[in-house]
Protein backbone atom coordinates (compact mmCIF):
# COMPACT_ATOMS: atom_id res chain seq x y z
CA UNK A 1 0.00 0.00 0.00
CA UNK A 2 1.40 3.27 -1.09
CA UNK A 3 -0.19 6.49 1.51
CA UNK A 4 -1.54 9.32 -0.57
CA UNK A 5 -0.32 12.68 -0.33
CA UNK A 6 -3.12 15.38 0.58
CA UNK A 7 -3.14 18.68 -1.25
CA UNK A 8 -4.39 21.71 0.14
CA UNK A 9 -2.96 24.94 -2.10
CA UNK A 10 -6.21 25.19 -4.45
CA UNK A 11 -8.27 25.23 -1.30
CA UNK A 12 -5.80 27.98 -0.04
CA UNK A 13 -6.06 30.25 -3.05
CA UNK A 14 -9.44 30.00 -3.75
CA UNK A 15 -10.19 31.19 0.28
CA UNK A 16 -7.97 33.71 0.07
CA UNK A 17 -9.67 35.24 -3.30
CA UNK A 18 -12.78 35.53 -1.14
CA UNK A 19 -11.14 36.83 1.50
CA UNK A 20 -9.60 40.12 -1.01
CA UNK A 21 -12.90 40.19 -2.69
CA UNK A 22 -15.01 40.68 1.13
CA UNK A 23 -12.31 42.70 2.06
CA UNK A 24 -12.76 45.24 -0.72
CA UNK A 25 -16.56 45.61 -0.43
CA UNK A 26 -15.73 46.56 3.60
CA UNK A 27 -13.60 49.40 2.49
CA UNK A 28 -16.50 50.15 -0.10
CA UNK A 29 -18.56 50.60 3.24
CA UNK A 30 -16.12 52.56 4.52
CA UNK A 31 -14.98 49.99 7.57
CA UNK A 32 -12.11 49.78 8.66
CA UNK A 33 -10.07 46.08 8.15
CA UNK A 34 -6.79 45.92 10.32
CA UNK A 35 -4.66 44.39 12.49
CA UNK A 36 -2.67 44.42 15.31
CA UNK A 37 -0.19 41.92 15.72
CA UNK A 38 0.86 41.85 19.17
CA UNK A 39 4.54 39.61 19.78
CA UNK A 40 5.58 38.99 23.04
CA UNK A 41 9.19 38.27 22.74
CA UNK A 42 11.52 38.58 19.76
CA UNK A 43 12.44 35.44 19.10
CA UNK A 44 12.90 34.57 15.02
CA UNK A 45 10.36 31.72 15.01
CA UNK A 46 7.61 34.49 16.73
CA UNK A 47 8.68 37.01 13.84
CA UNK A 48 8.89 34.48 11.28
CA UNK A 49 5.27 33.64 12.03
CA UNK A 50 4.44 37.60 12.52
CA UNK A 51 5.80 38.33 9.11
CA UNK A 52 3.82 35.90 7.17
CA UNK A 53 0.58 37.31 9.07
CA UNK A 54 1.33 40.70 7.23
CA UNK A 55 2.07 39.71 4.04
CA UNK A 56 -0.89 37.88 3.79
CA UNK A 57 -3.48 40.45 4.95
CA UNK A 58 -1.26 43.09 2.91
CA UNK A 59 -1.81 40.33 -0.04
CA UNK A 60 -5.74 41.13 0.35
CA UNK A 61 -5.76 44.72 1.26
CA UNK A 62 -6.06 43.89 5.46
CA UNK A 63 -3.79 46.92 7.46
CA UNK A 64 -1.05 44.83 9.24
CA UNK A 65 0.79 46.49 12.23
CA UNK A 66 3.19 45.10 14.17
CA UNK A 67 3.62 45.68 18.34
CA UNK A 68 6.65 43.74 19.34
CA UNK A 69 7.21 43.73 22.93
CA UNK A 70 10.28 42.13 24.14
CA UNK A 71 10.10 39.05 26.74
CA UNK A 72 11.13 41.00 29.79
CA UNK A 73 7.78 43.92 29.14
CA UNK A 74 6.66 44.52 32.72
CA UNK A 75 2.45 42.55 33.08
CA UNK A 76 1.13 46.14 33.53
CA UNK A 77 2.51 47.81 30.53
CA UNK A 78 1.57 44.61 28.59
CA UNK A 79 -2.42 44.82 29.70
CA UNK A 80 -2.52 48.39 29.02
CA UNK A 81 -1.38 48.04 25.57
CA UNK A 82 -3.86 44.95 24.85
CA UNK A 83 -6.40 46.95 26.34
CA UNK A 84 -6.47 49.95 24.59
CA UNK A 85 -5.96 47.80 21.18
CA UNK A 86 -8.90 45.76 22.41
CA UNK A 87 -11.32 49.38 22.64
CA UNK A 88 -9.79 50.63 20.03
CA UNK A 89 -12.79 50.44 16.93
CA UNK A 90 -10.46 50.99 14.08
CA UNK A 91 -8.45 47.61 14.95
CA UNK A 92 -10.46 44.15 13.22
CA UNK A 93 -8.15 42.13 15.23
CA UNK A 94 -5.52 41.24 17.53
CA UNK A 95 -3.13 38.03 16.70
CA UNK A 96 -1.41 37.95 19.78
CA UNK A 97 1.57 35.81 19.31
CA UNK A 98 3.62 34.84 22.55
CA UNK A 99 7.27 33.14 23.29
CA UNK A 100 7.59 30.90 25.89
CA UNK A 101 10.56 32.99 27.16
CA UNK A 102 8.07 35.62 27.57
CA UNK A 103 7.37 37.27 31.27
CA UNK A 104 4.01 37.72 31.00
CA UNK A 105 2.01 34.25 31.09
CA UNK A 106 -0.17 33.47 28.67
CA UNK A 107 -3.34 33.48 30.48
CA UNK A 108 -2.84 36.78 31.80
CA UNK A 109 -2.11 37.99 27.96
CA UNK A 110 -5.23 36.17 26.62
CA UNK A 111 -7.20 37.31 29.39
CA UNK A 112 -6.75 41.42 28.21
CA UNK A 113 -8.25 40.51 24.86
CA UNK A 114 -11.11 41.24 23.72
CA UNK A 115 -12.49 37.86 22.77
CA UNK A 116 -14.63 39.29 19.67
CA UNK A 117 -11.21 40.35 18.22
CA UNK A 118 -8.78 37.19 18.85
CA UNK A 119 -8.27 36.33 15.20
CA UNK A 120 -6.03 33.27 16.50
CA UNK A 121 -9.05 31.57 18.39
CA UNK A 122 -6.99 31.49 21.43
CA UNK A 123 -9.12 33.09 24.07
CA UNK A 124 -11.52 30.96 26.67
CA UNK A 125 -14.52 31.78 24.68
CA UNK A 126 -13.16 30.72 21.30
CA UNK A 127 -12.17 27.48 23.00
CA UNK A 128 -15.71 27.07 24.35
CA UNK A 129 -17.56 27.89 21.19
CA UNK A 130 -15.18 25.16 19.59
CA UNK A 131 -16.51 22.39 22.35
CA UNK A 132 -20.41 23.84 21.56
CA UNK A 133 -20.76 24.60 18.07
CA UNK A 134 -17.68 24.99 15.52
CA UNK A 135 -19.88 25.96 12.60
CA UNK A 136 -21.42 29.26 13.96
CA UNK A 137 -17.96 30.46 15.24
CA UNK A 138 -16.40 33.76 13.63
CA UNK A 139 -13.31 32.91 15.18
CA UNK A 140 -12.07 29.05 15.44
CA UNK A 141 -8.14 29.20 15.71
CA UNK A 142 -6.58 28.97 11.97
CA UNK A 143 -4.95 25.72 12.38
CA UNK A 144 -7.71 23.89 13.85
CA UNK A 145 -10.02 25.10 11.27
CA UNK A 146 -7.33 23.88 8.38
CA UNK A 147 -7.06 20.52 10.11
CA UNK A 148 -11.52 20.58 10.11
CA UNK A 149 -11.09 21.90 6.40
CA UNK A 150 -8.74 19.15 5.76
CA UNK A 151 -10.89 16.08 6.87
CA UNK A 152 -13.84 17.48 5.27
CA UNK A 153 -11.94 18.28 1.86
CA UNK A 154 -10.84 14.68 1.61
CA UNK A 155 -13.72 12.93 2.91
CA UNK A 156 -11.91 11.76 6.15
CA UNK A 157 -14.27 10.31 8.53
CA UNK A 158 -13.34 10.64 12.33
CA UNK A 159 -16.11 9.43 13.65
CA UNK A 160 -15.40 7.10 16.18
CA UNK A 161 -11.81 7.05 15.48
CA UNK A 162 -8.90 7.38 17.73
CA UNK A 163 -6.84 10.36 16.93
CA UNK A 164 -3.51 11.14 18.88
CA UNK A 165 -2.82 14.47 18.61
CA UNK A 166 1.30 15.44 20.19
CA UNK A 167 1.70 19.12 20.39
CA UNK A 168 1.92 22.34 23.01
CA UNK A 169 -1.42 21.69 24.45
CA UNK A 170 -2.30 25.42 25.06
CA UNK A 171 -1.51 26.48 21.60
CA UNK A 172 -2.67 23.65 19.57
CA UNK A 173 -4.06 20.82 21.08
CA UNK A 174 -7.05 21.95 23.47
CA UNK A 175 -8.27 23.88 20.61
CA UNK A 176 -8.29 20.85 17.94
CA UNK A 177 -9.92 18.31 21.18
CA UNK A 178 -12.21 20.83 21.24
CA UNK A 179 -13.05 20.40 17.49
CA UNK A 180 -12.90 16.76 17.32
CA UNK A 181 -14.80 15.92 19.74
CA UNK A 182 -17.44 17.42 18.01
CA UNK A 183 -16.83 15.25 15.09
CA UNK A 184 -17.46 12.26 17.93
CA UNK A 185 -13.99 11.43 17.55
CA UNK A 186 -11.56 10.07 20.56
CA UNK A 187 -9.19 12.53 20.82
CA UNK A 188 -5.78 11.69 23.15
CA UNK A 189 -3.19 14.81 23.87
CA UNK A 190 0.16 14.27 24.19
CA UNK A 191 2.21 16.94 25.69
CA UNK A 192 5.34 16.90 23.27
CA UNK A 193 7.26 16.51 26.61
CA UNK A 194 5.87 13.50 27.66
CA UNK A 195 6.55 9.91 26.01
CA UNK A 196 4.39 8.39 23.92
CA UNK A 197 4.06 4.41 24.39
CA UNK A 198 4.24 2.38 21.26
CA UNK A 199 0.91 1.39 22.00
CA UNK A 200 -1.11 4.78 21.89
CA UNK A 201 0.70 5.22 18.12
CA UNK A 202 -0.69 1.65 17.03
CA UNK A 203 -4.28 2.00 18.22
CA UNK A 204 -4.61 5.68 16.19
CA UNK A 205 -6.48 6.13 13.65
CA UNK A 206 -5.34 9.52 12.81
CA UNK A 207 -2.02 11.02 13.97
CA UNK A 208 -1.51 14.66 14.42
CA UNK A 209 1.80 16.42 14.81
CA UNK A 210 3.28 19.63 15.48
CA UNK A 211 7.06 20.24 17.22
CA UNK A 212 7.69 16.45 17.21
CA UNK A 213 11.52 15.50 16.36
CA UNK A 214 12.03 14.59 13.05
CA UNK A 215 11.89 11.15 11.78
CA UNK A 216 10.90 10.21 15.14
CA UNK A 217 8.13 8.11 13.91
CA UNK A 218 8.53 5.04 12.47
CA UNK A 219 6.60 2.61 10.55
CA UNK A 220 6.96 0.05 13.39
CA UNK A 221 5.01 2.27 15.57
CA UNK A 222 1.73 2.31 13.56
CA UNK A 223 -1.24 0.38 12.06
CA UNK A 224 -1.89 -0.80 8.84
CA UNK A 225 -4.10 2.06 7.22
CA UNK A 226 -3.46 5.34 9.64
CA UNK A 227 -3.62 8.50 8.53
CA UNK A 228 -0.89 11.00 9.33
CA UNK A 229 -0.68 14.68 9.15
CA UNK A 230 2.23 17.09 10.26
CA UNK A 231 1.03 20.40 10.61
CA UNK A 232 4.88 21.54 11.20
CA UNK A 233 6.94 23.69 8.56
CA UNK A 234 9.13 21.35 6.32
CA UNK A 235 12.65 20.55 7.46
CA UNK A 236 16.36 21.35 4.85
CA UNK A 237 15.89 18.55 2.16
CA UNK A 238 12.26 17.87 2.87
CA UNK A 239 9.65 17.85 -0.18
CA UNK A 240 5.96 16.84 0.17
CA UNK A 241 6.43 14.26 -2.97
CA UNK A 242 9.15 12.22 -0.66
CA UNK A 243 8.04 9.06 0.84
CA UNK A 244 6.41 10.06 4.27
CA UNK A 245 6.30 13.70 3.42
CA UNK A 246 9.35 14.41 5.67
CA UNK A 247 8.69 16.43 9.20
CA UNK A 248 8.11 13.87 11.85
CA UNK A 249 7.41 10.83 9.71
CA UNK A 250 10.49 8.90 8.24
CA UNK A 251 9.95 7.73 5.07
CA UNK A 252 8.73 3.90 5.49
CA UNK A 253 5.71 5.05 7.04
CA UNK A 254 4.81 5.50 3.34
CA UNK A 255 4.54 1.74 3.31
CA UNK A 256 1.48 1.77 6.14
CA UNK A 257 -0.15 4.75 5.85
CA UNK A 258 -3.23 5.07 3.93
CA UNK A 259 -2.85 9.44 3.83
CA UNK A 260 -0.14 11.70 4.56
CA UNK A 261 -0.28 15.79 5.12
CA UNK A 262 3.24 16.28 4.49
CA UNK A 263 5.13 18.89 6.54
CA UNK A 264 4.36 22.31 5.20
CA UNK A 265 1.64 21.52 3.56
CA UNK A 266 -1.28 22.97 5.80
CA UNK A 267 1.07 26.37 6.40
CA UNK A 268 -1.21 28.58 3.71
CA UNK A 269 -4.50 27.13 4.52
CA UNK A 270 -3.67 27.88 7.94
CA UNK A 271 -3.27 31.53 6.71
CA UNK A 272 -6.24 31.51 4.87
CA UNK A 273 -8.33 30.70 7.97
CA UNK A 274 -6.82 33.35 10.17
CA UNK A 275 -7.85 35.98 7.30
CA UNK A 276 -11.30 34.79 7.34
CA UNK A 277 -10.88 35.50 11.16
CA UNK A 278 -10.09 39.02 10.06
CA UNK A 279 -12.74 39.30 7.74
CA UNK A 280 -15.47 37.98 10.01
CA UNK A 281 -14.36 40.24 12.97
CA UNK A 282 -14.55 43.03 11.00
CA UNK A 283 -18.00 42.35 9.89
CA UNK A 284 -19.55 41.89 13.26
CA UNK A 285 -17.94 45.78 14.01
CA UNK A 286 -19.67 46.78 10.69
CA UNK A 287 -22.63 45.00 11.93
CA UNK A 288 -22.47 46.59 15.43
CA UNK A 289 -22.22 49.98 13.74
CA UNK A 290 -24.99 49.89 11.81
CA UNK A 291 -26.87 48.75 14.68
CA UNK A 292 -26.11 51.77 16.46
CA UNK A 293 -26.75 54.07 13.70
CA UNK A 294 -29.90 52.73 13.36
CA UNK A 295 -30.73 53.02 17.47
CA UNK A 296 -29.91 56.51 17.14
CA UNK A 297 -32.07 57.31 14.48
CA UNK A 298 -34.89 55.69 16.80
CA UNK A 299 -34.05 57.42 19.32
CA UNK A 300 -33.34 61.23 17.24
CA UNK A 301 -36.40 61.30 14.94
CA UNK A 302 -39.17 63.80 15.76
CA UNK A 303 -41.68 61.56 14.14
CA UNK A 304 -43.96 59.07 16.21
Amino acid sequence: MAARNLALKDLAASIHVEMARQVALLKERNQPVSVAGVLLGESPALARIAANRGQACQQVGIDYTAYTLDQDTPAPKVDARLCALSNDPAISGISLLRDSEARVSQTRAIAQLNPRKDIEGIHPVSIGQLFSDPETSDCIHPLTAAVMATLTTHEIEVYGATVLIQANPRMVGLPLVAALTTRHATAILAPLESEVPAELYRCADLIITLGVIPGSITAKHLQNGVILFDLGAPGPGDSASQPGGGGAFAPEVAKVAQAILPAGEIALLETAFFLQNVVNCANDIDSENLAAVVKNLKDDTPFR
